[in-house]
């Protein structure tokens, strides 16, 4: 479903803390988590506090999840969210980049999950 995910493990629920095993460019890496916000069916948004690609360590208040707005019986919009603040000078800088390879990553996450939707 989540085109970039192997393996969760953790609780999906508000106070958890999970981590995530993901597969970036074929590397193995991992997310380290904790749920801030959760709903079920609604909601799930988690505080970054760690991760092996060294993101965390560029930024702080780093957080990630999904809200569904369900539009009918069949209908439901998923928005992706990733909100940070840049830690120092030189990542302000990259932050144009930085923001389009989010844009870029959350769009193959909405696409794996619509195609997952799709399939069943």
């Amino acid at each position: 479903m989540h085109p970039f995910v192997t393996h969760i493990s953790g609780e999906h629920a508000l106070g958890a803390t999970r981590r995530c095993d993901v597969s970036i460019d074929g590397e193995p890496e991992h997310t380290e988590e904790r749920c801030t916000a959760y709903e079920e069916g609604k909601e799930i948004l988690g505080r970054i506090d760690a991760d092996s690609t060294g993101f965390s360590s560029m930024v702080v208040d780093w957080t990630a999840g999904f809200t569904l707005e369900a539009k009918d019986a069949t209908t439901t919009v998923v928005t992706a969210q990733s909100r940070f603040k840049p830690k120092g000078f030189v990542v302000c800088l990259m932050l144009p980049l930085v923001k389009w390879k989010f844009h870029q990553t959350q769009q193959t996450i909405l696409g794996g999950l619509k195609q997952f939707v799709e399939s069943r």
